[in-house]
């Protein structure tokens, strides 16, 4: 092979892996999982399984409590969720606040904290998640979710500086999910403010954005 045979030939290797490279660098992300229809009466069920679960969390702090029947007003968009439970929370008479994808309450008496449970649990029963995004997540959820936990939403907190705990399996994180709401590198945020961990959900979403609503 002469000269310019070599020449000719490096270059096109080099194109070649110019290529490859830009292609695996714009790859895109894994696509979010569909979640699984639900008939009318699979969202009644679901809907009967999130009060109860919501009752007994209830009455488990509060054994004697008896909150009353509850008429759902209308099912709320995840992202919505904690502006309508502070609206709702505010015209029950308890100045809550939005505060890192939820809703807080500083200073609460001790004498009203069961007055104000009461309250949360009416609240989350009038206007609850729709059925479609509270139902159990599917395998492909859950395989999805475990990715963006262990991959993105741990790197985006080490470049915050949070300290991650190292993952479980895949298996273990999908096992403990429906108990615990599986493992979460956002535990090791736990020495920092409220301002500081406004910023850092905005910067590192808990949850993917577009998944489940979010």
């Amino acid at each position: 092979m002469d000269g310019r045979s070599l020449i000719r030939a490096a270059s096109i290797l080099v194109a070649v892996v110019a290529t490859a490279l830009a292609v695996a660098g714009c790859s895109a992300p894994p696509a979010i999982p569909k979640e699984k229809p639900l008939s009318a009466a699979e969202k009644q069920r679901q809907l009967r399984s999130d009060q109860q679960t919501d009752l007994a969390e209830l009455q488990a702090e509060f054994p004697d409590v008896k909150p009353g029947h509850v008429t759902v007003n209308h099912f709320v968009h995840p992202r919505d969720w904690a502006s309508t439970m502070h609206q709702c929370m505010l015209e029950a008479g308890f100045q809550t606040k939005v505060e890192g994808g939820g809703v807080t309450y500083s200073n609460l008496p001790s004498e009203q904290l069961e007055a104000y449970n009461v309250a949360f649990y009416r609240c989350s029963r009038e206007y609850p998640i729709d059925p479609m995004d509270s139902a159990p997540l599917s395998g492909d959820e859950l395989k999805y979710l475990y990715g963006y936990r262990s991959g993105v939403l741990t790197r985006c907190l080490l470049r915050h500086g949070i300290s991650v705990a190292t993952p479980p399996s895949e298996q273990t994180f999908a096992d403990s999910y429906p108990v615990t709401g599986g493992w979460d590198p956002y535990s090791g945020a736990t020495n920092v403010s409220r301002s500081q961990r406004e910023k850092l959900v905005k910067a590192c979403p808990p949850s993917p954005p577009g998944f489940r609503g979010n």
